[in-house]
């Protein structure tokens, strides 16, 4: 029985086991771009699973929260107001 690809156009693939290779140890949820072929034995083995080609390569960019920490609510309020003042700020150009 041949595999049948998840995403047919995808190169990307997250680790669901730790794996080493060489020097190099993946940790579960690490997202890496490779072939398919080269992608297959730990896809039949269970090691790595098939990402959607948007997917980021990154250690674990489908956890809870992604690739950025979540911003305090104060550093909300000074990224906003910062923000505000440079629109503020930025009539310079308009017709009066």
């Amino acid at each position: 029985m041949a595999y049948e690809r998840k995403y047919p156009d995808s190169d990307r693939f997250q680790y669901c086991k730790p794996h080493q290779e060489g020097p190099k140890t993946f940790k579960v949820g690490s997202v890496v771009r490779a072939t398919f072929s080269d992608m297959l034995p730990l896809l039949l083995d269970g090691t790595v699973k098939e990402m959607p080609m948007y997917t980021l390569c990154r250690v674990d960019p489908t956890a809870a929260g992604g690739c950025v920490p979540p911003e305090t609510s104060t550093e909300k309020t000074d990224t906003e107001n910062t923000q505000a003042g440079e629109k503020a700020g930025n009539n310079k150009h308009s017709k009066k």
